[in-house]
């Protein structure tokens, strides 16, 4: 399978790797026929998370290229509106989605679960909503928040086959050695080296 050609299709489509390479395979390796058999599954994603969620088309677009699927996009929705129900059951009743604070309200924060939690929400608006380049602080921290929940959710090797680039590996590299997570900055340079054989 010619690599350069999946790195392409994800670049100008936005899909996971192996999206592109299961669309590289279907069309027999013709790149344009993987465009589009791309374009059309991505209507299709869209349509189902639309009809699923009430979103617009925009909002659904949106979710799928943070998410890269209709079932962790869901996913991702129903944990936002349980976060929110959880915050609204022990203090003031929130809307949900909730709103954004900024950067001074939430340093000024205390509990370190609802800083993380106002911080996600903070990168995420700037990223999608307002469509605003992260800086690189607030993208690595944006890698590391929703590591776990990866791993979690598909495994460990979710992180390379769907959601992060070979960059974003490197980065979240550096900064888990910055932060004196040496171990795991080790595992994760040895799974990435892995996947690329």
């Amino acid at each position: 399978m010619n690599t350069d050609a999946i790195l392409q299709l994800r670049r100008e489509s936005g899909a996971s790797l192996s999206a592109c390479k299961q669309a590289l395979q279907v069309s027999g390796g013709d790149v344009s026929l993987a465009r589009t058999v791309l374009q059309k599954q991505r209507t299709d994603e869209v349509e189902h998370l639309r009809s699923a969620t009430g979103l617009g088309h925009e909002r659904c677009q949106q979710l799928l290229d943070e998410w890269g699927s209709v079932e962790r996009a869901l996913r991702y929705l129903k944990e936002e509106q349980r976060r929110a129900e959880a915050l609204s059951s022990v203090g003031p009743r929130r809307a949900w989605p909730t709103q954004i604070r900024t950067l001074e309200e939430i340093w000024r924060l205390q509990d370190p679960g609802e800083l993380v939690y106002e911080l996600e929400n903070y990168v995420s608006h700037k990223r999608f909503a307002r469509r605003a380049p992260l800086s690189t602080t607030e993208h690595v921290f944006s890698l590391l928040a929703s590591m776990s929940s990866w791993i979690e959710a598909e495994g460990f090797q979710d992180l390379f086959y769907q959601q992060w680039s070979l960059t974003d590996c490197h980065v979240v590299e550096h900064a888990l050695r910055e932060m004196g997570a040496e171990r795991l900055a080790r595992l994760l340079e040895e799974a990435s080296t892995l996947w690329l054989k």
